[in-house]
Parts: C-alpha cells; sequence; structure tokens
C-alpha cells in the first residue's frame, strides 16, 4: 500500500492521517487507501462508527475476526433505519437459517442509503 507521502516523526497532518489510515486498512481487512477513502466517504458508514466499538465487542463474542466489526456496525444501522421505517429486517441479517433474499424495493432501499455521501 504505497501512498507518495513519506510518512516521519512529527510530519505534518496529511502524514498523521496517510498513518492512520495505513493502520485502519489493515485492521479492517481493506485492501487500498481509495477503497478506505471511498467506504468512509459514505454517510452510512459515518453513522455506523459511532456504533463501532458495540459492533467490535459483538464481533469477538461471536469469535469472528476483528475486521468484521465495521460490517456489523453498518447492518445495526440499516437495520435500526429500516425498523423506524416500520419493516424489521433484523432477521434477514441475524438468522442463519432465514434464506429469503430481500424484496427489489428492500434493494434499492439498501443501495440509496449505501449511496449517500457527505
Amino acid at each position: 500500500m504505497n501512498d507518495e507521502i513519506i510518512p516521519r516523526p512529527g510530519g505534518s497532518d496529511a502524514h498523521r492521517t496517510l498513518a492512520y489510515e495505513r493502520v485502519l486498512c489493515a485492521l479492517l481487512d481493506i485492501r487500498t487507501l481509495d477503497e478506505l477513502r471511498d467506504v468512509f466517504s459514505r454517510r452510512l458508514t459515518q453513522e455506523a462508527a459511532a456504533g463501532f466499538a458495540a459492533a467490535l465487542d459483538e464481533t469477538r463474542a461471536r469469535k469472528q475476526p476483528d475486521s468484521f466489526a465495521l460490517g456489523w456496525a453498518i447492518e445495526a444501522v440499516i437495520a435500526a433505519r429500516r425498523r423506524a421505517a416500520g419493516d424489521d429486517i433484523a432477521q434477514m441479517f441475524n438468522d442463519p437459517t432465514f434464506h429469503a433474499p430481500p424484496s427489489e424495493t428492500a434493494i434499492a432501499l439498501y443501495n440509496e442509503m449505501w449511496e449517500a455521501r457527505s
């Protein structure tokens, strides 16, 4: 994962930001800095960050890799939004025996949530 900025001790904000981004890529199992920046440019991810600690605890309790926590936090935000709209989709995320695909309407709503950027 190379970038044109070479971090150095006591460097600029850009150097510190790049260092944070590289650590996040490794922790979240994200392949590139561009992919990381894309994921964190989305409102859904930014909202999910508030629940990341709880999602990390849940991920560890399930003995899953820490890199799953961000996805878990995003799923929690999606589920909360849909529940607030009167559509409880928790079964789709949490029931391993549930095999019905989401409706076309639901897919369109999820895509709309994911595409929103700040």
